[in-house]
């Protein structure tokens, strides 16, 4: 099997400066003090090594909060120089107040692809709902001061749920502001903190209005993304869709060394700490060889989605999703948006 291909998310740290409503976990530390049970320096080292030595080379930092680590850029360095191409950033952007680490990612600028910041909404109202009073304003005001550094590559996250699914035109409003190069939409799913607000979820019908608004947009020129939304490529053949690839070309691994399918799933498939460690020992795990077989992962659905006709499409959704909702991750997918995907009324 060749690892070329393979994207690989590193969760450097649990530590965040941010308490979000729709966060995934309960396990982050909601403080600027990194997470006692953090990896170390020389650990990520190994870990790059061992992943990078496997011929992987498209790298994701995320966090928590990233730009909490002073070693961060020590780490970036250490990566590009063990053959990583493209680094990507996921930050909710607060540290980027501080010149100094535009400065050091401007140096970088050969590995650093993306400088991705996660926006939740288009206004004080919505965003300020899940990220924490004044934190719209203070993140506009810290991208209006890195503006003028354009050859930064900014990309946007945005969650969506029904707290903000109306202000979905208004994000590129953002996007547009602050030249951004690329924007994903992914779904708010009720897990971690996410289960005091699980009514935020959006309907199948909301679901499938998403997918034909962000079809118009990329006809328009954006670059724009969904993140498991099943379906797309129903209505547009272009493109691959956007059905679940965890154990296909994607892994995780948490600030604790383990290796897990996907940032929000929290299942334990080996640690990249062992001294006999194998990466092949992930990909032949048996869940991971369910989801590298479609044939093999219908036989474990249930529900509509079992004999569904589009199966090969959408694989079943997310099915963390569907574990949040039904308690089963086989289960049929409570978003599903076939029924409603071409009506003419969206």
């Amino acid at each position: 099997m060749s690892f070329k291909d393979i994207t690989v998310l590193l969760e450097i740290t649990k530590s965040c400066n941010l308490n979000c409503r729709h966060c995934y976990t309960y396990n982050l530390a909601f403080d600027t003090n990194l997470f006692p049970n953090d990896l170390s320096l020389d650990q990520i080292k190994l870990i790059l090594k061992r992943i990078g030595a496997q011929g992987i080379s498209n790298l994701v930092l995320s966090g928590g909060e990233p730009f909490l680590r002073k070693d961060i850029f020590e780490i970036i360095d250490y990566a590009g120089n063990y053959g990583f191409e493209s680094i990507v950033i996921n930050t909710n952007g607060i540290l980027l107040n501080d010149l100094k680490i535009i400065n050091q990612i401007k140096k970088r600028l050969d590995v650093i692809t993306a400088i991705v910041v996660s926006i939740d909404g288009a206004t004080n109202k919505t965003h300020d709902y899940i990220r924490g009073q004044g934190q719209f304003v203070n993140l506009l005001r810290i991208l209006e001061k890195i503006e003028p550094h354009e050859e930064l590559p900014l990309g946007i996250n945005v969650t969506l749920g029904k707290w903000n699914i109306h202000e979905f035109n208004d994000f590129f409003t953002i996007y547009n502001r602050f030249n951004a190069f690329y924007m994903n939409f992914g779904l708010f799913i009720p897990i971690g903190h996410g289960l005091k607000i699980k009514e935020q979820l959006l309907s199948p019908k909301e679901c499938s209005n998403l997918i034909h608004m962000t079809e118009e947009k990329r006809k328009s020129g954006y670059n724009v993304d969904l993140c498991s939304v099943p379906y797309s490529n129903l209505i547009n053949k272009d493109i691959s869709g956007y059905c679940c690839n965890i154990f296909t070309d994607f892994i995780t691994i948490t600030a604790q060394g383990h290796v897990i399918p996907c940032i929000m799933y929290d299942f334990n498939c080996g640690s990249l700490l062992k001294s006999d460690f194998n990466i092949n020992e992930i990909f032949n795990h048996p869940l991971a060889q369910i989801y590298q077989d479609p044939s093999k992962l219908k036989e474990k659905m249930k529900g509509k989605c079992r004999d569904c006709s589009e199966f090969s499409i959408c694989k079943g959704g997310c099915n963390l999703l569907t574990l949040s909702v039904k308690n089963d991750m086989f289960d049929s997918d409570p978003l599903c948006p076939l029924e409603f995907l071409f009506d003419n009324d969206f």
